[in-house]
C-alpha cells in the first residue's frame, strides 16, 4: 500500500512539473538588429520582436524567458533544445522550412543596399564585378547575394549588421545588404551622413522568403497551434499596431 500510495504521489509531482514547465517558453532572441532586438544601456533586451514575444505569451499564459543566441547558432540551438522557439527577425525561407516550422508571418521585410554618398552603381552582375558587398552571415541577404552576384563579387560576412556599418563607412566595402529598418535606422543616426540607398529595393521571394516568423522545432505542433492563435489576438484587439507603431515610427 505505502508503494502505491508513493508511486502516485511521484506521478502527481511529475505531472505538475510538466504543466509548469509547459507554461515557461525560452524565446531565442540575437539582440544584434535594432530596433527588431537589442540590449539597452542598462543591460535590457529590448525592441519590436521582444515586444511581440512578450504579447504573445501574454495570451497563451506563458512566462517568457529570454535567450541571447549568435545568429548562426539559432536553428542548431533550436534543434537542441536550448531553447523552444526564435522570435528574432527571421524570414520563412523554403531552406528553413525543411528543418524547423514557421508561425503564420508577422512582418514582411525588404532588403536595401546602402553605400557611401555620392557613389553609383551598375546592379547587374557584370556591373558589379570585383565589388565588396557587406552581408550577415546565415541571413537571406547572404543567400541572395551569393545567389545572385556569387561569381562576380566578394562577399564579406559578419556577425551583427554593425560591423557592416563601419566597414562601409571606412571604405572597406563598396555595399551593404541588410533589412529595411535596420538600413533606414541607419540613416536617421550619425552614419546617416555619410551613407545613401541605392539600387532597388530587394524582395525576391526565392531568397528573402514569406515574411518573418517564429520558428520552432517540427514536432511541437500544439505550440505552433498556440503561437498562431495568439497571433491572431494581438493583430485583431490592436496589440500589434500599438507594438509596431512604438518601434517603426
Amino acid at each position: 500500500m505505502k508503494k502505491i500510495v508513493v508511486y502516485l504521489l511521484l506521478v502527481l509531482l511529475l505531472s505538475t512539473g510538466a504543466a509548469f514547465a509547459k507554461n515557461i517558453i525560452k524565446i531565442a532572441n540575437e539582440t544584434a538588429t535594432p530596433p527588431f532586438n537589442f540590449v539597452d544601456g542598462d543591460g535590457n533586451i529590448k525592441g519590436f520582436d521582444v515586444d511581440i514575444a512578450a504579447a504573445l505569451c501574454d495570451v497563451m499564459g506563458a512566462e517568457k524567458v529570454d535567450v541571447i543566441q549568435d545568429w548562426d547558432g539559432m536553428i542548431p540551438g533550436l534543434l537542441s533544445k536550448k531553447f523552444d522557439a526564435i522570435i528574432s527577425d527571421m524570414s520563412i525561407t523554403e531552406k528553413r522550412q525543411k528543418v524547423v516550422s514557421f508561425s503564420a508571418s508577422y512582418y514582411d521585410e525588404t532588403g536595401l543596399f546602402m553605400c557611401k554618398k555620392g557613389r553609383t552603381f551598375d546592379f547587374s552582375p557584370e556591373g558589379l564585378q570585383g565589388k565588396k558587398i557587406g552581408v550577415q552571415r546565415a541571413t537571406t541577404f547572404a543567400s541572395y547575394i551569393k545567389g545572385v552576384y556569387g561569381k562576380s563579387v566578394e562577399i564579406k560576412y559578419y556577425d551583427s549588421p554593425a560591423g557592416q556599418v563601419l566597414d562601409l563607412t571606412s571604405g572597406r566595402l563598396d555595399l551593404v545588404l541588410a533589412s529595411d529598418i535596420f538600413v533606414n535606422k541607419t540613416l536617421a543616426g550619425e552614419d546617416g551622413k555619410n551613407i545613401q540607398i541605392t539600387g532597388e529595393p530587394v524582395t525576391d521571394r526565392k531568397f528573402i522568403g514569406d515574411g518573418v516568423g517564429i520558428a520552432l522545432r517540427k514536432e511541437d505542433k500544439q505550440l505552433l497551434m498556440d503561437f498562431n492563435k495568439a497571433l491572431d489576438t494581438i493583430k485583431e484587439n490592436g496589440t500589434y499596431d500599438k507594438i509596431y507603431a512604438q518601434w517603426f515610427k
